[in-house]
């Protein structure tokens, strides 16, 4: 059967944890609460191997440097007492005199008084080699001491001391125990009064909050009221501009038929009048030309009869005219023929050379006066 998760499960060391759920605080592993004494008892000792090392890392640092520098001072002392006491035939070192030039009588004593100062100097350096060797040799005792150093053994302790001592120690320890007590009780006293104060700022901070947003929702609502009633006034107002406007295209467009219907009623009448006008004008043009042309058929009537009339009389002048001149070719006499006294005289007009001929000018060649009538419908 499974284990039942609860709340109190705990990761325990076996087998079958498969149940455990390591993101739940509850089936975390038991925190282990340590009072201060103990955790700096735990400190002091995880870090005294620490702290021993760097002590003895430091002390090193400084023997050497003091023995490098006692070194290189007794280094450098040894080289000048060497250099002073060969005489200065070799190049001049740090601290070391110049050599002497080969000059007169006042150089002479300026060398006999370096000289002197040399020696002293000598001697100086002399001392001073051997106070820093006798120092080298006493640090090094010192030191070799401090190595081979060995602790001496505690005087026994009797039991009653060991009793004071450890009696001494545990009232030592429960006197920071009630103290450290009484100060993680007023902690916790402050940490409460704090938490009670910090409460009731947030509860307060909280109302104030609430109250803030449902103000400005009170005030956004009542602003977007406000806009929404411009707005609809705003759009109120277009809406009866637009309807008036349409209206007043209504009425233009009405208008405008109407006065289109009578300027169409004006051209309507007028265009009947001009038609009228052109059918009488047609009418008495169709009766001009109808009188004209039963003038023409009148004469034409006349002259079909003057024709006929007057063809017996041409034919035998025709045949008078034949005959005469038969007689003429068979040597007779001829008589003068004169035409007949009622001939009409013919009269020749000039003929246009145009392919329509007009019909005065065709009347004239008939020999006939032309009516100012027949004239005037020809011309129309």
């Amino acid at each position: 059967m499974a284990t039942k998760i609860t709340k109190w499960t705990r990761d325990k060391p076996s087998a079958n944890n498969d149940f455990v759920d390591p993101t739940r605080r509850s089936h975390q592993p038991l925190a282990h609460h340590l009072t201060a004494q103990h955790t700096d008892t735990l400190y002091q000792l995880a870090t005294q191997q620490q702290h021993k090392e760097e002590e003895d890392k430091q002390r090193e640092n400084i023997e050497s440097r003091e023995d490098a520098v006692v070194r290189r001072r007794i280094a450098w002392l040894r080289a000048q007492l060497h250099e002073v006491t060969l005489g200065g035939d070799k190049s001049p070192t740090r601290g070391s005199p110049k050599a002497p030039k080969a000059t007169g009588r006042k150089e002479e004593e300026k060398e006999k008084e370096k000289k002197v100062t040399v020696k002293e100097e000598v001697e100086r350096l002399k001392e001073e080699v051997e106070r820093l060797r006798k120092e080298a040799d006493k640090r090094k005792e010192v030191l070799s001491r401090v190595r081979t150093y060995i602790p001496v053994p505690p005087s026994p302790v009797t039991p009653k001391e060991r009793g004071r001592k450890i009696h001494a120690k545990v009232v030592e320890v429960r006197r920071e125990q009630v103290k450290e007590k009484e100060e993680q009780r007023q902690q916790k006293r402050r940490d409460e009064e704090g938490w009670s104060r910090r409460t009731l700022l947030n509860q307060q901070k909280a109302e104030e909050q609430i109250w803030r947003e449902q103000e400005e929702q009170r005030l956004k609502r009542d602003k977007l009221r406000r806009d929404l009633d411009i707005l609809c006034e705003e759009r109120e107002k277009a809406r009866v501009e637009e309807r008036k406007k349409v209206e007043r295209q209504r009425q233009d467009l009405n208008y405008s038929h109407h006065v289109y219907n009578i300027y169409s009623t004006h051209q309507d009448q007028q265009a009947a009048i001009e038609k009228k006008k052109r059918r009488e004008e047609l009418e008495r043009e169709i009766a001009k030309v109808k009188e004209a042309r039963a003038w023409e058929e009148e004469q034409e009537a006349t002259r079909r009869e003057e024709e006929l009339r007057y063809s017996e009389v041409k034919q035998a002048f025709a045949r008078r005219v034949k005959q005469s001149t038969l007689d003429k070719m068979k040597g007779k006499r001829i008589t003068y023929i004169s035409p007949p006294s009622h001939t009409p005289a013919v009269t020749f007009a000039k003929v246009s050379t145009s392919p329509t001929v007009s019909a005065t000018s065709a009347i004239s060649l008939m020999g006939r006066p032309v009516s100012p009538n027949v004239s005037a419908s020809v011309k129309a």
